[in-house]
């Protein structure tokens, strides 16, 4: 039967039995891709907005984690600029010998005007270690006016209750309270640890309940640092109210108030919790049940992550508040439902549109069947015979791979024949557009090569240009500390030659002073040697007078003696004459001896007058000489108290200009700052630009092997 079947019929039939089997196909196939396209799409979309979501959850952890650390940077601000003005205090007491009562009144003024301008602390306290400020603890013993506590140790604190103020000082059963609680930490780890770790730290938070309100309070302590030694801390009691304002507002924030915002101490006390308030202040293993916080605990101090528990998501953020001190933790957890919902909505969506999509392909596919088979039934006919020709000369072209200078030949003017006409001037346009097209990629894949080699010459010079701004930036941060160095050098040495000066007006004076005393001991010593000689021209003269009397005294002995020879030639009527003379004999021994040893009296005298008269004319010359050296040594004291003032102005000059240029360093130093950012972001664009120089460059190879299949030259 099917030898008697017209080739029309056959390809009718045949036609109308493919274009159903192929419409089934397609539908089954549609039905089938879409099936599987669906589940696709519903993993793909699932994923997706899980990982967004996580995304929006570590980012809203994130930024509660830098408000938290702008609420603790300005503590840390007002702890170290406390810390470096009593360093200042002590300093300038010690270079002016300050009074060590004015210098702790100074100090307590300094915690009580920072106290004052910063109303939203709740404790301010500074506690120096034992005579660390003043050498003269025992001195203030229990004087709190000027910070001293029951040993004299200055240990000052200002509170807030209630809305008032108060002041007292801290007692040395505190400061040395070794207690240990539930975290193993000690009672006064308030002062110790800052002063034995010389970094700043942070308490365990705790519920002030001196206060009406009873607010959660952690503190904050840093070291008092002088030329490099610890001398004691300064503290700042945090009251953890906007924490909690903040995890509320955080929590609202977030999918509609579905999840909840935790924030968590480095020793696992709860500092906010935006679903239970009232744990603020307990331990986050009373709270949790032990695997879920144990699992919490250990996530919570290391790095950024997500943790997964059965229908819950868990954001973890740890924050360094204070440099050195021990991380907390932000935590904020949504459940799973929450975070997908949208995801869940799509899902539906798809499906429904699935569904749809089934039925309108199943009904398209029978109507275009319909029509192919009609269609096929009205071509048949005409184009059996003339397409097998066509085929033919297709098939020659086909065989060419791409030959594009073979043109159709058909002689007819029928439909087949305007199909082969309009084929073959599609050809003549499409070959010389091939032909532009190969050589534009000819030019294009050469264009992209100078491109890749200049985006990475590009990225190089940047790369350097970034790296010597770096360079530069270092380099001006140093000079600006080094000329903010060379400023104090200059204005500590303008001090001290003022000191100098001072001392030299002083010196200036003395030396005056001793000139006039020396002048006047020259007088005296003058006076003093007139009188001298005059003493030794007295004892000339007493020698004279000595050996008068001695003379004397040996012409009544010879007397004596004659007279006693005359009583005793006159007998017995000569004695009592002879007595006298003989009495008077004596005396004149007598006189004779006191005579002599008068004269030795005398001559030592004399002696040691001339001695004493050698004496001062040597003095008088000293004194003389000493004059003329004093008023030498005023004049050299003066030319040095008119160098040294020279010197003060030059320093002083010196100390103006070193400051300005640290201002004109700190300038430059900001400026380079800004041009290293820019640097660096336009390193990143020549990095994304190199790449891109080298894709456009893959491309243009391809799209060059692409167009090289053609053949359009005869």
């Amino acid at each position: 039967m099917s030898k008697t079947l017209s080739i029309r019929t056959k390809i009718i039939l045949l036609a109308g039995l493919c274009l159903f089997a192929l419409a089934s196909t397609l539908s089954g196939f549609n039905l089938y891709q879409s099936s599987e396209n669906l589940k696709l799409i519903t993993l793909r979309t699932e994923q997706m907005a899980t990982r967004q979501a996580k995304e929006q959850l570590n980012t809203s952890a994130a930024q509660k984690v830098d408000l938290l650390k702008k609420d603790f940077s300005d503590a840390l601000n007002i702890g170290n600029s406390l810390s470096g003005q009593m360093a200042d205090l002590k300093q300038s007491s010690i270079l002016h010998s300050g009074d060590p009562a004015a210098l702790r009144e100074d100090v307590n003024q300094a915690l009580k005007t920072v106290f004052d301008r910063n109303p939203y602390l709740r404790n301010l306290w500074i506690v120096f270690d034992k005579n660390a400020l003043d050498t003269e603890d025992t001195r203030f013993a229990n004087t709190p006016s000027r910070g001293g506590n029951d040993s004299g140790r200055f240990a000052a604190a200002w509170s807030r209750q209630n809305g008032k103020t108060t002041y007292a000082t801290i007692d040395e059963e505190y400061i040395n309270k070794t207690d240990i609680d539930e975290f193993g930490v000690a009672y006064n780890n308030w002062f110790t640890c800052p002063t034995t770790t010389s970094n700043p730290c942070l308490g365990t938070p705790f519920i002030d309940v001196t206060s009406s309100d009873k607010q959660l309070v952690t503190s904050l302590s840093l070291p008092l640092v002088h030329d490099g030694n610890i001398i004691g801390a300064v503290g700042i009691d945090i009251a953890m109210s906007a924490l909690q304002s903040a995890a509320m507002e955080a929590k609202n924030a977030l999918f509609s108030g579905a999840g909840r915002v935790i924030v968590i101490s480095s020793n696992g006390i709860i500092a906010a919790n935006s679903d239970a308030p009232d744990t603020l202040g307990q331990n986050i293993k009373t709270v949790f049940s032990e695997p879920e916080f144990q699992e919490l605990y250990d996530a919570t101090f290391s790095t950024p992550k997500l943790v997964e528990k059965g229908n819950l998501i868990d954001a973890i953020h740890p924050v360094n508040l204070v440099e050195g001190a021990k991380p907390w933790a932000v935590v904020v957890e949504l459940p799973r439902q929450a975070l997908l919902a949208d995801s869940i909505n799509l899902q539906t969506l798809l499906a429904e549109a699935r569904a749809r999509s089934v039925i309108t392909s199943t009904l398209m596919a029978l109507i275009a069947g319909l029509v192919g088979l009609l269609l096929m039934w009205m071509l048949a006919t005409g184009v059996t015979k003339p397409v097998k020709t066509l085929a033919g000369m297709l098939k020659d072209i086909a065989s060419g791979e791409g030959d594009l200078t073979r043109r159709l030949e058909y002689a007819r003017d029928d439909e087949l024949g305007e199909l082969v006409k309009w084929f073959n001037r599609f050809l003549d346009t499409l070959q010389p557009t091939i032909s532009q097209v190969k050589l534009c990629s000819s030019e294009v894949q050469s264009t992209a090569n100078r491109s890749l080699a200049i985006s990475r010459q590009t990225n190089d010079r940047m790369q350097l240009q970034f790296r010597e701004i770096d360079q530069v930036a270092t380099a001006a941060h140093e000079m600006s500390a080094t000329a903010h160095e060379v400023a104090n050098s200059a204005s500590n040495a303008a001090s001290a030659a003022q000191r100098a000066d001072q001392a030299a007006g002083e010196g200036v004076e003395i030396i005056t002073l001793t000139s006039s005393e020396i002048s006047r001991l020259e007088f005296e010593v003058s006076k003093a040697l007139g009188e001298v000689e005059t003493l030794a021209t007295s004892s000339d003269q007493v020698g004279t007078i000595m050996d008068v009397i001695r003379s004397i005294a040996e012409q009544t002995n010879l007397l004596a003696l004659n007279a006693a020879i005359e009583a005793a030639r006159a007998g017995e009527s000569g004695r009592g004459f002879a007595v006298v003379a003989d009495e008077v004999r004596n005396l004149a021994r007598r006189t004779q001896a006191s005579v002599e040893e008068i004269r030795s009296i005398v001559e030592t005298i004399q002696n040691g007058t001339q001695h004493v008269v050698r004496t001062m004319h040597s003095s008088q010359t000293n004194a003389r000489d000493s004059a003329a050296k004093v008023g030498s040594a005023a004049d050299a004291f003066r030319r040095i108290r008119e160098a040294i003032t020279l010197i003060t102005n030059m320093n002083l000059q010196i100390a103006s200009a070193a400051e300005e240029q640290r201002a004109v360093a700190e300038e430059v130093n900001r400026n380079v700052t800004a041009i290293r950012t820019v640097s660096e972001g336009l390193m990143s664009q020549a990095h994304d630009s190199a790449e891109m120089s080298g894709e456009l460059d893959t491309l243009a190879s391809r799209q060059m092997t692409l167009m090289n299949h053609f053949k359009t030259d005869l």
